[in-house]
């Protein structure tokens, strides 16, 4: 016996057998859609390929019968998924919308490391072991921006450098209210410090010159500087 026909999940389906009588291939049409499974010498379930109301996908499996790898084409996008011995997503690569992503997970199915390339720039986002989103890098205009974050999502410090400003330095606190920041250009160096509503409350800034040191009220009034 080398092929036969027969049933499968209900559905009419064709089955390949080798010289040794195992199953190798089976090709069935069942209610949502044409399914192709391709068998290792030991009958075990090592490729198949899918066609639903979704879109084709095509499955890879490992030695005991386990998904390890998919490629997806749907309507929404394109997706290649890359799964470890427990059945979880720990790489996946994405197309939606002509905007490609890559989604790195660790072992608790939480999302760790994700990379996009989008029309406005490009973008490292670092997550921690609770899924919430730690640090991130973005390329926009060929202006890089770097953000850290606190455990509640909120920005407390930043790192750009820019073509108008140059380089930036800002420091936040708890409430993302800038706090502290320094500036450096090609003519000269500030550092600002802000009170706890963000307003200016002192600066230092070292020009051609030489230094100038300031403080300010509350009204954001000079009240005293040197020299």
């Amino acid at each position: 016996r080398r092929a036969e026909l027969n049933l499968y999940k209900d559905s009419p389906g064709l089955f390949l057998y080798d010289e040794n009588g195992e199953l190798r291939a089976g090709l069935s049409v069942l209610e949502t859609g044409p399914l192709l499974v391709l068998f290792d010498e030991k009958g075990v379930d090592r490729a198949g390929l899918r066609v639903d109301k979704d879109g084709p996908g095509l499955m890879m499996l490992d030695e005991n019968g386990k998904t390890r790898a998919e490629l997806l084409v749907h309507k929404e996008g394109q997706g290649m998924a890359l799964l470890d011995e427990n059945g979880i997503d720990r790489a996946a690569l994405l197309i939606h919308e002509d905007t490609p992503g890559l989604l790195l997970v660790d072992k608790n199915d939480k999302a760790s490391v994700g990379l996009t390339v989008t029309k406005d720039g490009h973008g490292l986002q670092l997550l921690d072991e609770n899924g919430k989103l730690r640090a991130a890098l973005l390329v926009k205009e060929n202006e890089p921006v770097l953000s850290f974050l606190d455990e509640n999502s909120k920005a407390r410090a930043g790192l750009a450098v820019t073509k108008k400003d140059g380089t930036v330095l800002s420091l936040r606190d708890e409430n993302s209210t800038l706090r502290a920041g320094l500036i450096v250009l090609k003519s000269n160096t500030d550092l600002m410090l802000f009170d706890e509503n963000g307003m200016p409350r002192g600066g230092m800034s070292v020009l051609k010159d030489g230094p100038v040191l300031s403080l300010i009220d509350e009204n954001a009034k000079k009240i005293w500087s040197a020299p």
